[in-house]
């Protein structure tokens, strides 16, 4: 019994009392991609009330579920009955004919449990709905935003609040003429790592898109190619980011060798953890400009949802219903914030959560309504083959590809065009 008990909580399982009145116990597997995403009672405050249901999960965060789910139901394995992943892959899903459609559950819910459904802002529900049919709770999304160091923006005696893409090039220009060793913008320039800040430049610079393939080939598309081409050849980059994934970049900002960085707001937690690296003393934060230029069409602020489905061969698929509700609740998503998760689309936790304001003091009013107002990247069945394309043209301007950008363009948007949808 104690080597069962131990392996039990091991793996995530808890073990349920009580049972249905049919005296059947339903069990319901959950798939988290993030371990910081686990609610922090693991599931405890929900076997109390629902005594019939026994949850147990698992984390896989290789971003990897929908081939395995592929392989594991051609192998005739079984599935899981709820998983976690970005709602640019959701396509996908619907695709392979994987996940089920939830307009009937949520229809549901909202009857059944008005308070928990009404604390989640449209967002949740519009990000997550394909063809008409909702096949995705997106409850939180990644946000980037652009943190500076203090000390080297008032040394050179600039301005935080950035406008415009270019106004960041001519800072970056400031910042190094006050410390002419210095590489000011740090970047992930890793094919692997680097697209989600790339993909953000795009957005909110207003470049076009036809489904989920940027049009590289129109004006802000070689903007902000000519915009990297720029900020290399003037030593605003450090070479060596051409190698870069998160750690080295984020390692670079921490050890205050560079001084603006775009990253996720939840990066600050491990900000805060750095000793003697403070906010607003060492570090802040700011919106990313919404413009390539002065007076040009303004873009959108981005962000990457990501959320729950439920497996379409569950067994028991308003059973796995009730445990979305639970991850909704205010408690379980505030805690989950704290464990290093994304801030939930949720109004409670938004607005009166002060454990929330206290762990995320950089999070403004500004920003948390610039975060629900937030488009996704259209998504699509290939979106990986899409970002890898484009994680390659990144990986290549960073290294000092200085081609004519409007050459870089039409090269990468051929290998793009292939992968319309």
């Amino acid at each position: 019994m104690i080597l069962a008990l131990t392996m039990a909580a091991c793996d995530g399982t808890e073990e349920a009392t009580g049972s249905s009145e049919d005296g059947e116990v339903k069990e319901i597997t959950v798939w988290f991609n993030r371990d910081y995403a686990i609610p922090p009672d693991q599931f405890d405050a929900f076997h109390a009330e629902h005594p019939d249901i026994r949850v147990t999960y698992d984390v896989r965060p290789d971003d990897n579920i929908l081939p395995t789910l592929v392989q594991m139901r051609e192998a005739g394995e079984e599935l899981p009955d709820i998983i976690q992943d970005d709602t640019a892959i959701i396509p996908g899903y619907v695709q392979a004919d994987l996940i089920l459609g939830m307009n009937d559950v949520v229809a549901r819910w909202e009857e059944e449990d008005p308070e928990t459904y009404e604390q989640l802002d449209p967002v949740v529900w519009e990000q997550g709905t394909f063809d008409g049919e909702i096949y995705q709770m997106a409850l939180i999304a990644n946000y980037d935003i652009l943190y500076y160091n203090v000390e080297w923006l008032e040394e050179a005696g600039v301005d935080p609040q950035l406008e415009s893409w270019e106004e960041v090039y001519e800072v970056s220009n400031d910042l190094k003429a006050a410390r002419p060793d210095s590489f000011p913008f740090t970047i992930q320039g890793d094919p692997r790592d680097g697209v989600t800040a790339l993909l953000n430049q795009m957005i909110t610079s207003g470049v076009p898109f036809d489904g989920a393939v940027p049009e590289l080939t129109s004006e802000q598309g070689e903007y902000l190619i000519g915009w990297y081409q720029k900020m290399v050849a003037d030593g605003l980059i450090s070479p060596e980011a051409v190698a870069w994934g998160e750690d080295e970049a984020r390692g670079a900002f921490i050890g205050k060798r560079t001084a603006l960085i775009i990253e996720g707001l939840n990066t600050a937690a491990d900000f805060t953890e750095t000793p003697d690296y403070n906010f607003e003393e060492d570090w802040a934060t700011t919106l990313l400009p919404i413009s390539t230029t002065e007076g040009a069409e303004e873009g959108d602020y981005f962000v990457v949802p990501r959320g729950f489905s439920i497996v379409g061969e569950t067994e028991h698929p308003y059973e796995a219903s009730l445990a979305l509700r639970y991850l909704t609740e205010t408690e379980q998503v505030v805690g989950t914030t704290l464990l290093g998760n994304s801030p939930p689309r949720h109004e409670e936790a938004l607005t009166n959560s002060p454990e929330l304001d206290e762990f995320l003091p950089h999070f403004t009013q500004d920003m948390r309504g610039a975060y629900l107002e937030g488009i996704p990247n259209p998504p699509a069945p290939n979106f990986a083959e899409i970002e890898t394309v484009l994680g390659e043209m990144l990986n290549g301007l960073v290294a000092g590809d200085d081609r004519p950008a409007a050459e870089v363009a039409a090269s990468v948007q051929e290998q793009l065009d292939e992968l319309k949808t």
